[in-house]
């Protein structure tokens, strides 16, 4: 599998961050790099006890990084729960909130397969 086909089996946009980044070998450095990211961690820890300025931090800052990778199918669920804690407020929406790890742990799933198989 090329890293173009590990995107397109993610959902995600490779076509997007080629245009940015113009390099396969980075963007596969790039985006394996994301598989050591914490952010999703501190969301959830930080909402564990109720830390919403931390969780906020948190989850902004996974957006940034999820817009910038091209990670398209993170991003509804990511931008929607960091405009609902804007301002260090609870997130409304436990689906929502479900449906963002879900898609988090399919994409690591697809990245660590890719990673063991290249």
């Amino acid at each position: 599998m090329t890293i173009k086909e590990c995107y397109e089996k993610m959902g995600a946009d490779y076509e997007n961050i080629y245009s940015r980044l113009g390099d396969a070998d980075m963007i596969e450095y790039l985006v394996l790099k994301f598989t050591k990211d914490t952010n999703m961690q501190k969301l959830i820890d930080a909402l564990a006890r109720q830390d919403y300025e931390a969780a906020f931090m948190a989850v902004h800052t996974l957006k940034g990084v999820v817009l910038n990778l091209g990670l398209t199918q993170l991003e509804p669920a990511v931008v929607a729960i960091t405009e609902e804690m804007r301002g260090g407020k609870a997130p409304k929406s436990a689906e929502l909130l479900e449906s963002l790890k879900d898609l988090y742990a399919r994409t690591m799933m697809i990245l660590e397969d890719y990673r063991a198989n290249k």
